[in-house]
């Protein structure tokens, strides 16, 4: 199982900026706690591309970003 780290995502990817994917980042670190998961939880991708991973983050979840989150 390969691991994919959501902190990646805030240093931007192509087509993705540094500021947005810090948006990005913490959506889905606000999801992901919003069902009790843990860092290290497994994602199965499945459809043309088939795998599974392991999402990892080190960002604590604040109550000033679930607010924000929330509100968008």
């Amino acid at each position: 199982m390969q691991n994919l780290d959501l902190d990646q995502i805030k240093e931007g990817l192509p087509g993705i900026s540094p500021i947005f994917g810090s948006f990005l980042s913490e959506a889905s670190l606000v999801c992901l706690d919003s069902q009790c998961h843990k860092c290290g939880v497994g994602l199965a991708i499945y459809g043309a591309y088939e795998d599974k991973y392991s999402l990892i983050w080190t960002d604590q979840i604040t109550e000033q970003i679930k607010a924000t989150v929330l509100t968008i």
